[in-house]
């Protein structure tokens, strides 16, 4: 999911040598696997660590959820997150994406009382103008120039990736809608290996790392059978960051 609005800037350099050898995905090239998406939801306990006191700050609830629906009568998938902060919902987040692409059709969200939504659609990102008490800015329109997925659903993407062998590559086309332009960001395969789940169980897994520039970087385990993301460990400005599965 969207971490860094400049990222595309610090990136810019890795791309057009990645493109070349790298699985390029988007909305348009079919390339997901989206029956691995599945309905169900799914508990992530998210903290953060200092990385030089190892010190743990604050800790938050994350619920995400899948539902196959149907918006403007066409099969969607409607997924949902909220973000618990010290047992307050902070953050409430409703999306539509096409069921056949995984491409985005609208989000809303909620968070310190105010709206944003917005609608993708004829070629733009643009504010939901049916939407009451919607605070999107209504003269700000993102053209849609690649075909982007919604960077907020990263983890549930993730699921759906045609992972095949350590060492392959991803130029995903993402747009976060909070802030930000269309870009492709590339993701690498730089493990398969056993995540422990607990003392006695463990699990087989595809590690995805991004480098979002020197020293900050998101790695993130997928099972290899249910393309559950299982962890996720960011560092950046000298703080880890983990969302962890809780069973």
């Amino acid at each position: 999911m969207k971490r860094f609005n400049f990222l595309a800037l610090c990136l810019q350099f890795i791309v057009c040598h990645v493109f070349a050898q790298a699985d390029t995905i988007n909305s348009k090239k079919n390339k997901l696997l989206l029956n691995k998406i599945h309905e169900g939801a799914t508990s992530y306990l998210v903290y953060t660590v200092d990385s030089a006191s190892n010190k743990i700050g604050a800790s938050d609830i994350w619920l995400r959820s899948t539902k196959f629906e149907k918006i403007n009568n066409q099969p969607a998938f409607h997924l949902e997150w909220k973000w618990y902060h010290h047992d307050s919902l902070y953050r409430y987040v409703s999306a539509y994406c096409k069921k056949s692409d995984f491409s985005p059709i609208f989000q809303y969200g909620k968070a310190n009382g105010q709206i944003t939504a917005y609608n993708f659609s004829a070629g733009f990102m643009a504010a939901a103008d049916t939407v009451s008490g919607n605070k999107a800015d209504p003269r700000k329109k993102i053209a849609l120039n690649i075909p982007v997925f919604n960077w907020e659903w990263d983890m549930e993407l993730f699921s759906a990736l045609p992972y095949r062998r350590v060492g392959q590559k991803f130029m995903i086309a993402f747009l976060d809608p909070s802030g930000g332009e269309p870009a492709y960001y590339p993701y690498k395969v730089v493990a398969k290996e056993e995540l422990p789940l607990n003392e006695n169980t463990k699990t087989s897994c595809w590690v995805l790392r991004i480098e979002y520039e020197p020293d900050a970087y998101g790695m993130f385990w997928i099972d290899e059978k249910s393309g559950e993301m299982l962890k996720m460990k960011e560092l950046y400005k000298g703080t880890y960051r983990y969302k962890v599965k809780i069973y």
